[in-house]
């Protein structure tokens, strides 16, 4: 009597023991060998993010000073609602009808910003970044910093120059 094809134990299919462990080996040094490269790319593309916000809020403030013929300011905040805390904790974006760089009632909150938690800060000896109404600074320069936190290395510097421009260099503050 003759088994039919399936049934055979000369063509049994699967896999055996060795052949599982050699290939879940293989694979886990191949992810251990991909983690920190995806550590990696996070972590720039987290200092990519918020740097860009940063750069796009600058913009809108400055460009609403311009629309508004009055002026905007900038601000780091931690509760989200006056120029306190730390470039860390985030930043307002106020129209500024005084020019005093303080949210005083009746005066538009345009934007809040809180940055997520991760490996990038934000470091500047501004607290607060004010455009006139022709879209310049009101102080003659201001510059803000992104700063690695845990390796305290510079990565980027944002420099605003006096025209309210500005300017991105990855290679740190000098």
């Amino acid at each position: 009597m003759t088994l039919p094809l399936q049934h055979r134990p000369g063509n049994a299919r699967g896999f055996t023991l060795v052949e599982l462990v050699i290939t879940m080996t293989l694979a886990s040094i191949l992810v251990g060998m991909g983690v920190p490269a995806l550590r990696s790319l996070m972590e720039r593309n987290w200092r990519a993010s918020l740097t860009n916000h940063l750069v796009s809020d600058l913009m809108l403030a400055r460009s609403e000073a311009v629309k508004r013929g009055g002026y905007v300011t900038l601000c780091h905040s931690s509760d989200e609602s006056a120029c306190n805390g730390s470039w860390a904790d985030g930043w307002i974006i106020f129209v500024d009808g005084d020019g005093d760089q303080t949210l005083d009632s009746g005066e538009e909150l345009l934007r809040r910003y809180q940055p997520d938690a991760g490996p990038y800060t934000i470091v500047s000896a501004t607290d607060a970044i004010t455009f006139h109404p022709t879209g310049m600074l009101q102080a003659p320069s201001a510059r803000v910093e992104l700063a690695v936190t845990h390796d305290d290395a510079e990565e980027a510097c944002l420099e605003l120059a006096p025209t309210g421009r500005p300017r991105l260099d990855h290679g740190g503050c000098s």
